[in-house]
């Protein structure tokens, strides 16, 4: 069983697509040569149908398995994440509560799953806006990764990074800043693209722009963007994303000859790959709308 990045998105301006604050959840087939109908509804939105279907599926493994197995652990956890996307926070964060006391009744407390498990619990306390009790949970994940892996693994920074934008919440920007740091150094000692890698520059670039640190920003966005476009090719929605984001930036900053050019292009993709009439597509196009305004 796999644990797939579903991250979480947090709008931090009116203009900019959202950025991320990182958290794995699983949508797990009971046949795993069967599709997963309910993650396909999921990724179409249709969140009512997932529901259902993980609700079915749950009642399925409680009959054929014995109480608190692991599996049925993995199902809570799916129900946790349909009611997280709904706005369900406090269901949701029941259904972990549930998960991960089934989890550690059957793995070691200090497994890799349970710490995953925590930082999905401290991710909707979090967004609840308990921050104290997100801080401890996010901490205690902390620590056990860094027990169970070196302290330069792809779950170490993950960890750190949730934990620094934590803090940034909280206004605590010297502890952010350093944890932010430190999470992208692991991933560069790693040489690796990891898919929060992108996350944790863009939430670092966020952080420097609200700081008004403007010559820290554009490398971080920029990297993003290169990431993202050797990834996922040129007309990606993340690509777009990173487009926007970048555009803002640099009209921002009255450099509007150059974001011009780049709300174009992500215009392009998100009219191409969503419609004219998707959330995302007018908030692109308003933004390209207000930059031309200011560029006259």
């Amino acid at each position: 069983m796999c644990w797939v990045n579903l991250a979480t998105y947090q709008d931090t301006s009116p203009y900019l697509l959202p950025l991320t604050f990182a958290s794995h959840y699983t949508l797990i087939p009971l046949n795993p040569e069967e599709p997963n109908l309910a993650a396909i509804c999921q990724l179409q939105k249709n969140y009512d149908k997932a529901e259902i279907l993980c609700l079915q599926a749950l009642a399925i493994l409680e009959q054929q398995l014995e109480e608190n197995h692991p599996n049925i652990a993995f199902s809570i956890n799916n129900l946790a994440e349909i009611c997280r996307v709904q706005g369900k926070y406090e269901q949701a964060k029941q259904f972990c509560l549930k998960s991960l006391k089934i989890m550690e009744q059957n793995l070691d407390k200090h497994h890799p799953i349970v710490a995953q498990c925590i930082s999905n619990l401290a991710n909707l306390c979090q967004l609840q806006g308990d921050y104290h009790e997100a801080e401890l949970l996010c901490l205690q994940a902390l620590k056990v990764r860094e027990l169970q892996f070196s302290q330069y693994h792809p779950d170490v920074a993950q960890s750190l990074n949730n934990l620094a934008y934590l803090y940034q919440l909280q206004g605590n920007y010297d502890k952010a800043e350093s944890l932010y740091l430190r999470s992208l150094s692991i991933y560069k000692n790693l040489d690796i693209d990891h898919a929060d890698v992108i996350t944790n520059l863009n939430n670092l670039a966020e952080f420097y722009q609200a700081q008004g640190k403007y010559e820290k920003v554009e490398p971080l966005y920029l990297r993003s963007l290169e990431i993202k476009e050797r990834q996922s090719g040129l007309e990606h929605l993340d690509v777009a994303q990173s487009l926007n984001n970048l555009a803002y930036f640099y009209q921002s900053q009255d450099r509007y000859s150059e974001a011009t050019p780049l709300y174009e292009r992500a215009l392009r993709i998100v009219e191409k790959l969503l419609g004219l009439s998707h959330p995302n597509t007018m908030t692109v196009r308003g933004n390209y709308a207000r930059c031309l305004r200011g560029n006259r």
